[in-house]
This record gives structure tokens, C-alpha cells and sequence, in this order.
């Protein structure tokens, strides 16, 4: 396990791959319609840590990830912390998805919490049974879950690929660390 800023992450590490518990969904609403003013779209909202809007889509490849993901992240319905925005397409049992992240302002090659949203989205709309099956430009993950209800879900976990991809050491004093950081 380890600390974040939303609390205690449970892990599990098995060779290269790594399964860590999500926090289950306290807020989710389906069929969300946002005018935006030359035009409309329909998405899901879900809090899965963060929030994050996910619209299902014919061809995933074709979005204009930056100017669309822009304009929802920013509207108002979505003010004033903004939102997450995750666009999927689902072929077979797979969804393949691309993330317009907040904060960094534009596509990220996979999104945790993105997954888990549209995951548990394309269970609720197309019926998808855990694990689903989620493609990312960063790779491949599955999402697990257990539903209860119609709309609740628990025992939410994200299972992906782990590997180094950088090792640094830290040669200044601590006191040139942000105070946020310890």
C-alpha cells in the first residue's frame, strides 16, 4: 500500500503487473447532456477519485482530443473545479479511450481514474462485465468490479503493466523541497 493525497492505496504486485483498489464511485450521472453553444453532447459523470465526463464515440482516433476536451473540461456545468474529460469506443469486449486531462491541459497516454470512469460507464450503458477490457495510447488495463444495484458499484480495482520508466537521486537539501510535498 501507499499514501496519497485522497488516503491509503491497496496494491498488489504480481511480476510486471500491478492491481491497485480504486475508491468506489460516490457520484454518478448518466445521460448528462452540455450545450456547447454550436452544438450538444450527451456523456457520463462519475467521481471516481476525480471527476471525469466520458462520451462514447464511433471512432475514438478521430476526435479532436484538444479542442473538444477543452471545451467540455471548462464548461460551466462542470465549474468551478472543472472536469476530467475521456472519450471511448467500444469494439467486441474492448474500449479503446483517450483522456483530455485537467491540470495538464491536454491528452495523457493513459488516465487511472479515466479508465475506472469509463469502464464502469460502459457497463452501465452496454452492459461490458468486469474486467473491462481498456486500450490506452500508454497501454493496455482492466478494470474489476463488483455491482450492487442498478448504479453502485464496490470492490473497484485498476490492473495494469508496471515498469521503471526513470530513476533519479535527489542530491539538494531537504529544505529546498515544497513544504506540500513533505
Amino acid at each position: 500500500s501507499f499514501e496519497t493525497l485522497s488516503g491509503k492505496i491497496f496494491s498488489q504486485v504480481k511480476k510486471n503487473q500491478v492491481r491497485i483498489r480504486m475508491k468506489d464511485p460516490p457520484r454518478l450521472q448518466l445521460n448528462l447532456e452540455i450545450n456547447l453553444g454550436d452544438g450538444s453532447c450527451r456523456g457520463h459523470f462519475l467521481d471516481t477519485g476525480v471527476p471525469h465526463f466520458v462520451l462514447f464515440v464511433p471512432e475514438v482516433e478521430k476526435i479532436d482530443l484538444p479542442k473538444m476536451g477543452s471545451r467540455i473540461r471548462y464548461h460551466g456545468k462542470f465549474q468551478p473545479e472543472g472536469t476530467n474529460v475521456d472519450f471511448a469506443e467500444i469494439k467486441d469486449d474492448t474500449v479503446r479511450m483517450r483522456t483530455y486531462e485537467r491540470g495538464v491541459e491536454a491528452e495523457t497516454l493513459s488516465c487511472g481514474t479515466g479508465a475506472v470512469a469509463t469502464a464502469l460507464a460502459a457497463n452501465l450503458v452496454y452492459t461490458l462485465n468486469s474486467p473491462v477490457k481498456i486500450k490506452t495510447p500508454g497501454g493496455d488495463l482492466k478494470v474489476y468490479f463488483q455491482k450492487s444495484g442498478t448504479h453502485n458499484f464496490t470492490e473497484v480495482s485498476l490492473e495494469g503493466k508496471a515498469e521503471v520508466v526513470y530513476e533519479g537521486k535527489w542530491e539538494g537539501e531537504v529544505s529546498q523541497c515544497s513544504k506540500d510535498v513533505m
